[in-house]
């Protein structure tokens, strides 16, 4: 019978990630690492909804959670060309977000929403230093540190100069970097093994 995650979530405790939520976080830092290896390429080809990126990027950060918008095909298309399109040093999150709005609303006619965590994940792609706005760290770190719900202060948490949050940190980080899963992407940026371990804690922990 299935495990159903509880509601408070606790802050994470590495000694209790079981096997399955270590294969999901080998497997997310493995596709991870696919698609910042593949970016580069990526930019020099046409657009393509069929490209093993697009299909893999769409995916992994799920852009299909907003049907709404990306469902149309030409508002996907519109997000892809602004990836491309992005160098170091990249615009803000919420930057790219008010630029994929009004270039929507300029050649398509159409109002889409405020897709900050989407352009999170544009900006990160290229400067991997760039925290990623995500809904389940955006609550775990809402319920175990107070954080508000907004990018601002998200930021601010992986910056954060407080001894205990930096502990906390230090902890998951040198957990990772000290396992197998560092194999895979060699290169992670400490924000992603943050990002990534919280991810797979908040989606998985059951509370025992």
């Amino acid at each position: 019978m299935a495990k159903t995650r509880k509601k408070n979530i606790e802050k994470i405790d590495v000694a209790k990630f079981t096997n399955l939520m270590k294969l999901h976080l080998q497997i997310a830092v493995e596709r991870y690492s696919y698609i910042q290896n593949e970016y580069d390429a990526f930019k020099n080809r046409p657009y393509d909804s069929n490209d093993d990126f697009v299909v893999e990027y769409t995916d992994f950060y799920a852009l299909k959670a907003s049907l709404r918008d990306f469902s149309n095909p030409d508002v996907k298309r519109i997000y892809f060309d602004l990836l491309k399109k992005q160098r170091k040093p990249v615009e803000s999150p919420e930057i790219i977000a008010k630029a994929f709005k009004h270039i929507v609303h300029m050649e398509l006619g159409i109002w889409i929403g405020d897709h900050i965590s989407f352009c999170s994940k544009i900006a990160h792609t290229v400067d991997t230093s760039i925290p990623i706005y995500d809904s389940r760290i955006k609550e775990y770190l809402g319920k175990v540190y107070n954080v508000p719900d907004n990018y601002n202060d998200i930021k601010k948490w992986y910056y954060s100069s407080d001894n205990n949050i930096k502990k906390d940190q230090s902890e998951i980080i040198n957990w990772f970097k000290n396992s197998s899963f560092n194999q895979f992407c060699p290169d992670i940026s400490d924000i992603k093994i943050l990002d990534t371990v919280i991810f797979i804690w908040h989606k998985y922990y059951d509370g025992n």
